[in-house]
């Protein structure tokens, strides 16, 4: 297999430049870039993913961490933070590492076998309903002592900093309730998901009634439910 060094023999440019070239970190002069690159595609060169990884102590890669219990790909909110995720990775020249774990052992912590491992350079955690009731300043702590980079998407319950990215829902609310006093409705429902709620139970009422109210509409208690979306409740609870 043709190495490094035969690239730069080839281009006639020193084994710093043509690496420095190929990794971005030297642009070089159009005509030597250009000439790198020739070389590479004339020798059939292909760099050492391990070994650049051995050198640089970088896996080139992020790991996402998704604690559903659930098939993954059911979730409307993965699907959207997905895309997302992958517009900025591919733009960073980042690979993206699904894991597949649920960490539900005493002590483990979401994604510390990956970074632990080196199989990625930090992690992007998803606060989902299995992640309520756990102590995730736990997860938290156990991930800073590591040295690990950690980005959390969603819901977290807990004391400690953490950067966070958090969906707003009170633009959408007041948008959706303007929207139904548009268009003539007087009496309107309200249906939310069941995190954190026992079988049954309802949502609280007073801040949704409180916010029906600002638009002149009327609600009653039992025009709020709670449902999932992936196992037919939503349906259930509208109906």
């Amino acid at each position: 297999m043709p190495t490094i060094v035969d690239v730069a023999k080839r281009a006639g440019v020193s084994l710093s430049t043509a690496s420095d070239i190929l990794n971005g970190k030297l642009k070089g002069a159009p005509g030597t870039a250009e000439r790198v690159r020739q070389a590479v595609l004339d020798l059939g060169y292909r760099p050492n993913l391990l070994g650049r990884r051995l050198r640089t102590a970088r896996a080139g890669a992020i790991g996402l961490v998704v604690p559903f219990r659930r098939p993954l790909f059911s979730s409307a909110l993965l699907t959207d933070a997905l895309a997302g995720i992958q517009a900025e990775q591919e733009r960073a020249g980042l690979n993206l590492l699904l894991a597949g774990k649920r960490y539900d052992q005493p002590g483990e912590a979401y994604g510390a076998d990956l970074f632990e491992s080196r199989a990625v350079d930090g992690l992007v955690v998803i606060g989902t309903r299995e992640t309520y009731g756990r102590d995730l300043d736990l997860d938290a702590r156990a991930l800073k002592r590591l040295g690990c980079p950690l980005v959390w998407l969603h819901h977290f319950k807990g004391k400690e900093k953490v950067d966070r990215i958090v969906r707003g829902g009170g633009d959408a609310l007041r948008d959706g309730l303007r929207h139904l006093k548009e268009r003539g409705r007087t009496r309107v429902g309200f249906l939310a998901p069941g995190i954190g709620l026992k079988p049954g139970e309802r949502p609280s009422a007073a801040s949704y009634q409180k916010r029906a109210g600002e638009f002149g509409l009327a609600t009653r208690e039992e025009w709020i439910a709670a449902g999932e979306a992936f196992d037919g409740g939503a349906i259930r609870a509208a109906m």
